[in-house]
């Protein structure tokens, strides 16, 4: 995952200092899949809008980025990470599992929020929740319908 803002010239040393940001764009990175969007609170600056990016799948793959997901009451957490640190994290974190929470049936993103893991850093978990439609499904419920003269009713 990689941020990416635009703010005057004047606060750059800011950003820099207290937002770990860096000169460039996360295109010269290699992200390019837009993810969304997030706010950042600076001092000296206030919030700023950092619009979020990720690599292709294909990249993803390339670089041996491995998704690992976690259920936490009726949330499922996921991150990417170099396939290098899987076992640490791993050990950091006994729930985490390989896979995706979409592979879980949690497909509803939620929000972000940064977890920090030792001698890793900060890592972004996305949030997910079931669709409305899957939870009452979980809640034993069933579909129902009836095919009336070819109409689905």
């Amino acid at each position: 995952m990689c941020g990416q803002a635009v703010l005057d010239k004047k606060y750059e040393k800011y950003a820099e200092d207290f937002a770990s940001l860096k000169e460039g764009t996360c295109a010269d990175q290699g992200y390019t899949v837009d993810d969304g969007s997030k706010d950042i609170k600076v001092p000296f600056i206030g919030d700023i809008k950092v619009a979020l990016y990720s690599k292709t799948a294909a990249q993803r793959k390339a670089d041996k980025v491995v998704d690992l997901w976690f259920v936490k009451a009726t949330e499922c957490g996921q991150i990417g990470i170099a396939k290098k640190y899987e076992t640490y994290v791993e050990d950091f974190d006994k729930q985490l599992k390989e896979g995706t929470c979409a592979d879980q049936g949690y497909t509803v993103e939620q929000a972000h929020k940064d977890v920090t893991v030792p001698f890793i850093g900060n890592i972004e978990v996305a949030m997910f929740a079931k669709s409305a439609v899957k939870a009452v499904k979980d809640l034993s419920m069933v579909d129902l319908y009836q095919v009336e003269l070819g109409v689905c009713a």
